[in-house]
């Protein structure tokens, strides 16, 4: 990958990050809000009512925090075999794609998920905490040099 497109890559994951941030702290922030009070009755909302309430709230705090922890962190890599690749619906609208490297799962854009097939060699350049990625490059294929060197 050229610098250039690399750091492109880049810039949008950090944008992506960012966006991340302003959208689930504020939500968080309110959620524990609402569920506060609805948890002391100020807020008539019920005890099943404020348990979702708490568990949506929980679920815009993992969010949130994973994206301010990057905002502090420098991108990593993480390097291995795509040992899948999956597309699937999400929320009925958008179509995610994903692989599997190293252990970890990455949501990637599609332009990076229809450039690899499961068993290539690839380092996936992430933030470490949200997994947002900037790139996906290929490595040489290490079972191709064997083969070709008559090992």
């Amino acid at each position: 990958m050229n610098e250039e497109f690399g750091s492109a890559n880049e810039r949008s994951a950090r944008i992506a990050v960012i966006r991340d941030a302003a959208i689930y702290t504020p939500l968080f922030v309110a959620g524990i809000v609402l569920t506060v009070l609805s948890a002391m009755k100020v807020v008539d909302s019920g005890p099943i009512l404020t348990v979702i309430e708490a568990i949506i709230t929980v679920l815009f705090g993992y969010q949130s925090i994973q994206a301010l922890r990057d905002l502090s962190a420098e991108v990593v890599r993480t390097e291995g075999i795509v040992g899948r690749r999956w597309s699937k619906m999400d929320f009925i609208i958008t179509r995610s794609h994903y692989i599997a490297v190293g252990g970890k799962i990455f949501r990637v854009p599609v332009r990076d998920w229809h450039l690899v097939d499961e068993n290539d060699r690839v380092v996936v350049t992430h933030y470490p905490h949200s997994g947002t990625v900037a790139g996906v490059d290929h490595l040489p294929d290490l079972q191709g040099k064997r083969s070709e060197a008559g090992v």
